[in-house]
């Protein structure tokens, strides 16, 4: 769904941010790692970490991030595995 680009200029004035850019980065941001939350499966877990991570937990909006930290975390099983292989070596 679009999203009209003036709520972008209406949120940055209201919270006192002086580039709308920085409140449409954040918006798609979320709206990644909205869609990322929905990941599910046996094999790995997407974890959100890094600077974008603390910034959002702590609510502070005044730190916009260039990026966002996104780790794979292999499952406990496939670890196993994984080391087992290793030492079959």
């Amino acid at each position: 769904m679009p999203i009209d680009s003036t709520l972008f200029t209406d949120v940055a004035d209201a919270l006192g941010i002086a580039h709308p850019a920085i409140v449409e980065k954040d918006y798609y941001a979320i709206q990644l790692l909205k869609l990322l939350s929905a990941v599910e499966t046996p094999d790995y877990q997407l974890v959100f970490a890094g600077g974008t991570c603390l910034a959002k937990a702590h609510q502070n909006t005044y730190r916009m991030s260039e990026d966002i930290d996104i780790k794979l975390v292999p499952a406990e099983e496939i670890l196993l595995k994984s080391r087992s292989e290793s030492n079959d070596d």
